[in-house]
């Protein structure tokens, strides 16, 4: 009799400890300790024992605040990319300005183009014609040459014109010289 209690403990005790050993509990969340919130992560969510894997199905809400989202999103990107068309287009329209404007310098007359000094004598060269102090040319007297500028009178006033300059007056010249 001794024996037979002593195999049914044994075998109880046997039964409980391989329940034990071979079967997995789920491990308890902390209930009352904090609410779900959609920030949590997915490594959060693998901490309290959720598989990362599992998707939750949107409701209707979400699913249209994430279509504005996307309209929202693609209104940027479109209003992005006009943006950089009107930049490019407003640089293709001063890079043909300034390609008209060199022209326009290129076809300008009377122009400074050296100034050299023969003895003790100064010259300017405009247009390919050698002028000295007193002369005149297309109305206009040369009263000094300096290095790198000549002063001219014209209709009684002084001007000063630097190297490559014309000495006509510029009607888009924002701003003369004038020595008084």
């Amino acid at each position: 009799m001794r024996r037979i209690i002593l195999f049914i403990i044994l075998g109880v005790l046997i039964v409980f400890a391989s329940t034990r050993l071979f079967s997995r509990s789920k491990p308890k969340a902390n209930v009352g300790t904090r609410k779900k919130s959609s920030s949590d992560t997915l490594a959060v969510r693998a901490q309290r024992g959720r598989t990362a894997g599992q998707i939750k199905t949107k409701t209707k809400e979400e699913l249209r605040e994430e279509k504005r989202r996307a309209q929202r999103e693609e209104r940027a990107r479109r209003r992005e990319i006009r943006r950089r068309q009107r930049e490019l287009e407003r640089l293709r329209r001063l890079s043909r300005r300034r390609r008209r404007s060199r022209s326009k310098r290129a076809k300008q007359i009377y122009v400074l183009r050296a100034i050299m000094k023969i003895d003790s004598e100064k010259y300017a060269l405009i247009d390919s014609r050698r002028m000295g102090i007193g002369e005149e040319i297309s109305g206009r007297r040369i009263v000094e040459i300096g290095d790198d500028r000549i002063i001219i009178e014209e209709f009684g006033r002084r001007r000063e014109v630097r190297m490559g300059e014309s000495i006509l007056p510029s009607v888009l010249r924002e701003k003369r010289r004038t020595i008084r």
